[in-house]
């Protein structure tokens, strides 16, 4: 079956969405004449898909700045090979199914290790083009804000945006597990893209049990009480990352996200943009739409202070400070230093940009402190 292209449902984007045929594989074989023995070694971030439920609207619960709901959902994981799909060929003898990618990699090896080629003979016709997925009927904890401040862009299409949501559910999940006393594998993070009522793409987290058809831990927090509870603990939890006690003083040397505070080998493929600053930033605000986000905040105060003027040096622009921000020129040019979750009618924004204005920099740019601390040049 061909691919069919369509248009998705939440951003209308039709170049990154399409309906492919998925196989969910009832087990896996080796290849008996195969490659070399497990050697122990175990480094490499899977290719596929965080996992993810269906954009369909629930009935969510909402409270102070949050809303939530919980109950039973399908979760789903999909390896659609970085989009290429997996070119399945049957064998000529028996029912297994093998890609050619797979055979050549084996083959690869066995060279290396000074080993003849492996002949693997395929039945007749084309190749069957699938995904790989893995799907779950299992307990879900939907979490996502009530009210966004139009200073605030918490888009899920920006990096930012993404990295903040993700950050918050690590923290919440975190928190979830000392609460039950479990360990935090025992629950997936994932993320919900939808449109809400509004019109505007947003952004809700998701808690899943690891097991199939559920444990009970996501249903412990289905209740107002249960969620505040958690919600408080996640926010003691993250203020503590910035205690002068905690973790050989952990603020002062984790700049975004490390295994004292977020870190684990579950969210590997998360740890570059995993940041504790933002997931803190968001919980807060889940309980109070009035929260300042900004560099004000104890939490923020020590990073901005500590990264920005070797950034400044390196450029070997004149430091200064443009709208109460960090700031520097070189002649016209400027760059100021901006908190991630700022949209760009953030008041700080728009006087950062008047001030350079006023002071001859015709070419004012604003960069985020998550771009600063990541990919400064």
């Amino acid at each position: 079956m061909t691919p069919t292209t369509i248009a998705c449902p939440v951003c209308g984007s039709t170049s990154d969405f399409r309906v492919v045929q998925l196989a969910q594989p009832r087990g896996f074989r080796t290849l008996y004449q195969g490659g070399r023995d497990f050697d122990g070694v175990f480094e490499w971030t899977p290719r596929a898909s965080r996992p993810k439920t269906d954009a369909a609207p629930l009935p969510m619960i909402q409270h102070l700045n949050f809303e939530f709901w919980s109950g039973e959902r399908d979760v789903c994981v999909v390896n659609d090979n970085a989009g290429q799909l997996f070119q399945f060929e049957k064998m000529a003898q028996g029912e297994t199914w093998v890609t050619r990618d797979a055979v050549n990699q084996i083959n690869m090896q066995r060279r290396d290790d000074g080993l003849l080629p492996i002949s693997v003979r395929y039945a007749t016709g084309a190749p069957d083009p699938r995904a790989l997925g893995s799907i779950k009927r299992t307990d879900l904890l939907v979490l996502g804000l009530r009210d966004v401040p139009t200073v605030l862009d918490l888009e899920p299409l920006r990096v930012e945006g993404r990295a903040a949501l993700y950050s918050f559910g690590f923290l919440i999940r975190r928190a979830a597990a000392a609460l039950l006393d479990i360990n935090e594998w025992e629950m997936r993070i994932g993320m919900r893209v939808i449109r809400n009522p509004q019109g505007s793409i947003v952004g809700q987290v998701f808690l899943s049990d690891a097991l199939e058809n559920g444990a009970g831990y996501c249903s412990q927090f289905a209740t107002l009480p249960t969620m505040e509870r958690l919600l408080h603990s996640a926010v003691d939890l993250a203020t503590s990352f910035f205690s002068v006690d905690y973790a050989a003083n952990h603020a002062a040397r984790c700049q975004t996200s490390c295994p004292d505070c977020l870190r684990d080998y579950s969210n590997l493929a998360w740890h570059n943009i995993l940041d504790w600053r933002m997931a803190l930033d968001l919980t807060r605000l889940a309980l109070n739409a009035n929260e300042p986000v900004d560099f004000t905040t104890l939490h923020w105060q020590p990073l901005v202070a500590a990264a920005t003027p070797p950034y400044f040096n390196a450029l070997g622009w004149e430091a200064m400070t443009l709208g109460g921000l960090p700031a520097a020129r070189s002649g016209s040019q400027g760059e100021f230093i901006v908190h991630p979750l700022w949209s760009n009618l953030h008041p700080s924004i728009l006087q950062a940009r008047a001030d350079a204005l006023e002071a001859g920099i015709s070419q004012p740019q604003a960069k985020t402190m998550f771009e600063l601390v990541r990919r400064p040049f």
